[in-house]
């Protein structure tokens, strides 16, 4: 039978061990959602994907659909570049919300356009707390509202400030978390 490879961009947005040498992992795909893939092999010592494959870094991926999960067939990063741990950490952020609230593959080309643009935050602004907050809140308000679970007007990254948006965030997250 022959299996058809789709090839699609992609964050990982969680990983844990299979077995002793693969991966599953939760991938947040531009064309096909969120999909957990399996990756044999990847966790040996000889493993050319072994430091590609870190969490919240875009990828461009090589997929086969499985019966119960993708397979991952071939990855390689999109940038070379490297991730400070403030954005790493807001990354990490991210990824635990979509892993909480996205369950079952369709594709969501706006939630994945705010992972890339979380991606492409300049590092400079990410220099203070207050602007840290304030990106982190419009970031997460925008999940939120791709998400259904928000609903924000249309001027609201001009003129809601970040104490509105956390309280929009806290009582929207205090809702959904059971």
């Amino acid at each position: 039978m022959a299996h058809y490879r789709y090839e699609t961009k992609g964050f990982i947005l969680g990983r844990r061990s299979y077995g002793e040498s693969a991966l599953l992992l939760s991938v947040l795909s531009r064309d096909f959602g969120m999909v957990p893939v399996l990756a044999q092999g990847v966790r040996e010592e000889h493993s050319k994907h072994r430091m590609v494959l870190s969490t919240g870094r875009p990828l461009a991926v090589s997929l086969v659909r499985g019966h119960e999960w993708w397979r991952l067939v071939g990855v390689r990063a999109e940038e070379a570049t490297i991730i400070t741990p403030i954005k790493q950490q807001l990354l990490e952020r991210l990824s635990i919300i979509v892993r909480h609230y996205v369950h079952g593959e369709w594709p969501e080309p706006e939630l994945f356009a705010v992972f890339a643009d979380a991606w492409n935050l300049p590092e400079s602004i990410l220099t203070n707390k207050e602007e840290i907050l304030r990106q982190e809140c419009l970031l997460v308000s925008r999940l939120l509202s791709v998400l259904g679970y928000l609903n924000l007007p249309n001027n609201w990254q001009t003129d809601l400030s970040t104490k509105v948006l956390l309280t929009k965030i806290n009582a929207c997250l205090s809702r959904g978390i059971n």
